[in-house]
């Protein structure tokens, strides 16, 4: 039973990943999102500073802010994506 649990947990996982890929965003509309410049070169530490900033901005305003929230969180994964 556990051994299912841990299958159907990582098959969720991998789907939610996906999902999030199959609407995905190209790496420009991401960095525009987390406020990156072009020119800047995609650190984990800029990417997730920038993150995190915004986050903090717009938690305030639920739930308006709940989309922005979500293509924040798709801005970070794709841009942690393009430097692995």
């Amino acid at each position: 039973m556990l051994i299912l649990a841990n299958i159907t947990k990582a098959a969720i996982s991998a789907l939610k990943e996906y999902i999030t890929f199959m609407g995905a965003m190209t790496t420009t509309e991401a960095m525009n999102i987390l406020n990156i410049s072009v020119e800047q070169e995609l650190s984990h530490s800029i990417i997730k500073q920038n993150a995190e900033i915004l986050t903090k901005k717009n938690k305030k305003a639920l739930p308006a802010s709940l989309y922005i929230l979500k293509k924040i969180k798709s801005a970070e994964t794709v841009l942690l994506r393009e430097i692995e």
